[in-house]
């Protein structure tokens, strides 16, 4: 009994310390406290526990899915090799180890300790980050820009909305990257209740994140479009022709607004507004037809564009080519049906793959995270309903 809580003090760690992604930093450059606390958990789970305390239920094909990609995203920089800077190899690192820590791992410490404590340890973080985001936001109102822009060392990674609203950075380096995590984390606390749901939208308004506000509106459309295809009430058939003419309609307006300019461009470190991102997707488009297969290789678009991208799928595109795209696909819509259990499920889904248009691959571990706890909560859902019949 006394190594089961060993094992769970562990897993309890890994999991609180999960918000804790950039800051405080962890003393070794490149390395996370989860990433810490999480081989930790992994050594006892696996050391400690006897095989039929572990009851794995976790499916084998988005690790089939995820194992070509990596083969394919791995195949091209050895293909492309001299035609790449050394921060290749990184990026081939980073897919292992957020993919082994924020799915495989995250998925083992939510089968272990339960999905109701899961879900308090990261409704406390959330209440942690707002709580040190409002700290910040106050900085900025009290004590002007300056102390603001220094907070917990973030230096320049922040701007202010509008010239006026100071964006939450909170834990993260950056408010987007707030916002991805958040949006992950929405699927987990959405059912404790009211008070967790305005945590979540709190945070979230105050990202003033381009990219989650188009990512959430454009799955509330998508949500909107499958119910009512699947519902056969004429008020509904209306419906879905109303969400498709509306949006067609209005698109030359949007484009006017800057919401959906920002969408595909930036802020300059003088608060002007440049063409970063599309920039960057101008250049890529002249790469497409290179080697469309498996890609010129990871990070090759630092040949032209040291910023980065903004466009996860353009971005693996280049890197992977077609086929690294379709497997990473493969292996994201694989969770599809667990999507389809709760509309918060959907939504997030959708959300996130959406706001990943307007960014690039920093904070994917979110991505992990989510859909570990949907391919979860997809099992358990099974479970209950073979028990009831």
């Amino acid at each position: 009994m006394k190594k089961k809580s060993l094992v769970s003090f562990a897993a309890v760690l890994f999991i609180s310390s999960i918000p804790f992604y950039d800051v405080p930093q962890f003393p070794v450059p490149g390395i996370t406290w989860s990433f810490l606390f999480g081989s930790i958990f992994l050594f006892l789970y696996f050391i400690i526990l006897r095989r039929t305390e572990r009851r794995l239920t976790i499916s084998i094909y988005p690790f089939l899915a995820f194992a070509v990609f990596l083969i394919i995203y791995m195949t091209s920089y050895i293909y492309n090799f001299t035609n790449l800077d050394g921060r290749g190899f990184n990026h081939i690192i980073f897919y292992m180890i957020t993919f082994f820590f924020y799915y495989f791992c995250f998925y083992l410490a939510l089968n272990f300790l339960g999905k109701a404590c899961i879900q308090k340890i990261i409704y406390f973080g959330l209440a942690v980050i707002a709580l040190v985001g409002t700290v910040e936001i106050l900085m900025f109102f009290i004590y002007g820009f300056s102390e603001y822009e220094n907070f917990l060392n973030h230096g320049g990674n922040v701007g202010v909305y509008g010239g006026l609203f100071p964006r939450m950075r909170s834990l993260f380096n950056e408010p987007s990257h707030l916002a991805l995590f958040v949006v992950s984390c929405s699927v987990f606390i959405w059912d404790i209740g009211l008070r967790a749901r305005l945590l979540v939208v709190y945070i979230l308004f105050w990202t003033f994140s381009t990219s989650a506000a188009f990512g959430i509106a454009a799955a509330v459309l998508v949500y909107n479009l499958y119910k009512s295809c699947i519902n056969r009430r004429a008020i509904y058939k209306i419906n879905l022709l109303l969400l498709i003419i509306i949006p067609a309609s209005l698109f030359g307006l949007l484009t006017k607004f800057p919401l959906f300019s920002k969408l595909f461009n930036m802020l300059s470190g003088s608060g002007t507004s440049d063409s970063v991102r599309l920039t960057a997707l101008l250049e890529s488009i002249k790469y497409v037809g290179n080697s469309p297969l498996i890609g010129l290789g990871p990070t090759f678009y630092y040949n032209y564009s040291e910023t980065g991208l903004f466009n996860l799928y353009m971005q693996l595109y280049i890197e992977a080519g077609l086929l690294g795209v379709l497997f990473f696909l493969l292996f994201y819509f694989y969770h599809i049906k667990a999507a389809l259990i709760k509309p918060v499920y959907f939504i997030a889904f959708f959300s996130l793959f959406f706001q990943y248009i307007g960014m690039d691959h920093y904070y994917i571990p979110g991505i992990w995270m989510m859909l570990a706890y949907m391919h979860y909560d997809s099992w358990l859902y099974k479970k209950t309903n073979r028990t009831d019949t």
